[in-house]
């Protein structure tokens, strides 16, 4: 059953290609088909084939000799792109016995270590296409997927010499600072106007959308108008993902740092005379940006500083930027939190912001962010969820408590599914299935060892 259970969890990581080990018992080989307690071997719930669907790779362990090379195996598969969950199932009697050599016989690191290699013919092209845009006085605009986080820095370099603008997706937002001068927001789900501005206007001439795999929410609904048509570039570090755009000018192959390091480097050189410097902002301007980016437009900006009743959760984004550390960490899980704060979260630096929206798991911001916390102790988290996730999974509160965490939950509590409220009433449908009870979830935090609190007015 703790197998199953975590079933979600690696089916989540897996589409968000997170890499994970996964590790689970297994009862003694002699027992396999005799209805052991809680079996899960081939003859009856077969765990390492249900994994088999929602990892990277998924084997049995089924001698002591096994062990270290199909450990070596699945470390380097998590880490491959397209990266993503591994699993091993290990049966009881195999985990009782001694290993033969205590000496390692594969070198870890070298398997764990990433292949730098670019593609040179569609990086050539890639360079031609960039100067052949600049020379005739046209703009490019940059898309940050998902995977940019390794290239972030040479990308918004690269921004910077060809004078283009920057948008993402609602994954990517994480990898820049929403008051960078070139950032105009978030395309996809919950996005903003600036950003389609900057993908369609008329005088762009390309769109490179770099380590995305356009996922529904990730291209609002596969946008053609504005995104997947014939302007687009489509640049990854697995080709893989190129099956989502066939309808682009150009597909280009590598690793996306070393790419841009060497597209940078190029560049250089070449682009010496249209080199523009950076937009100039005035300091009454900078003193915005740290409330409300001027790049980016919102819906309904004012609500950001309402004083209605009940509180308005456009307010609730900005206190929560204005009044928690600058290094504080936000992690959000699925449901309304999503569209709150891809909408109006504004940080002020780049890797703080974190959403899972692959295969949307209610409650896993729940967990990732107890994760978050025990990676880096000195810096607080915050996770933003709902009262339907929180109700799923909130018993891991516990845990936050007993490693004393500094960790802080936000529970959006409107007494319902909110999402699943919103889309029945936009598509007319029977609304059935997403009230919820009143529940006093900072009683309930208390009683976990927590400190809970109410909070109803400003």
């Amino acid at each position: 059953p703790g197998a199953t259970n975590l079933l979600t969890g690696v089916a989540n990581a897996y589409v968000d290609k997170v890499p994970m080990l996964v590790l689970t018992p297994q009862t003694a080989l002699p027992s396999f088909g005799q209805r052991g307690f809680q079996e899960s071997s081939s003859d009856l719930v077969d765990v390492v084939s249900m994994f088999g669907h929602c990892t990277r790779y998924s084997s049995l362990v089924s001698h002591p000799e096994q062990l270290e090379g199909k450990l070596c195996t699945a470390l380097s598969t998590a880490f491959r792109r397209p990266r993503g969950p591994v699993h091993l199932s290990i049966p009881a009697d195999i985990l009782s016995l001694p290993v033969r050599s205590a000496a390692a016989q594969f070198n870890v690191a070298t398997l764990l270590r990433e292949p730098v290699a670019v593609d040179d013919a569609s990086y050539q092209a890639l360079l031609n296409a960039v100067e052949a845009t600049r020379i005739k006085g046209r703009q490019i605009t940059i898309f940050m997927g998902e995977d940019c986080g390794e290239a972030a820095e040479e990308i918004l370099r690269f921004a910077q010499l060809v004078d283009a603008k920057i948008v993402s997706s609602p994954t990517g937002k994480r990898w820049i600072s929403a008051s960078h001068p070139r950032y105009y927001g978030v395309f996809g789900f919950a996005g903003h106007d600036s950003a389609r501005q900057a993908l369609t206007n008329e005088n762009v001439e390309l769109v490179l959308a770099v380590g995305t795999s356009f996922g529904e929410l990730d291209s609002a609904g596969w946008d053609s108008q504005a995104l997947l048509n014939d302007r687009l570039v489509h640049i990854a570090s697995s080709v893989s993902t190129f099956d989502r755009s066939p309808m682009a000018y150009l597909h280009v192959y590598g690793n996306l740092r070393a790419l841009f390091t060497q597209l940078v480097g190029n560049l250089d050189s070449r682009f010496f005379a249209y080199r523009s410097r950076p937009p100039s902002v005035a300091p009454e301007t900078a003193l915005l940006d740290v409330v409300l980016p001027s790049n980016i437009q919102l819906c309904e900006p004012e609500k950001c500083f309402s004083e209605e009743l009940p509180i308005k959760p456009q307010r609730l984004m900005r206190e929560l930027v204005a009044q928690l550390p600058t290094d504080a960490r936000f992690v959000v899980d699925t449901g309304n939190a999503w569209s709150w704060a891809t909408h109006y979260m504004h940080l002020n630096a780049a890797r703080r912001f974190h959403v899972a929206m692959g295969f949307g798991c209610m409650g896993w911001a729940i967990s990732a962010a107890i994760g978050a916390a025990l990676a880096d102790k000195s810096k607080a988290v915050v996770c933003v969820t709902g009262d339907g996730s929180y109700l799923m999974s909130s018993q891991e509160l516990t845990v936050a408590v007993q490693e004393n965490l500094p960790l802080c939950y936000v529970v959006l509590n409107d007494a319902a599914l909110g999402m699943v409220r919103h889309g029945q009433l936009l598509n007319q449908a029977e609304p059935i299935g997403a009230k919820l009870p009143q529940v006093d979830f900072a009683a309930m935090a208390n009683a976990q060892g927590a400190r809970g609190y109410r909070i109803q007015c400003w």
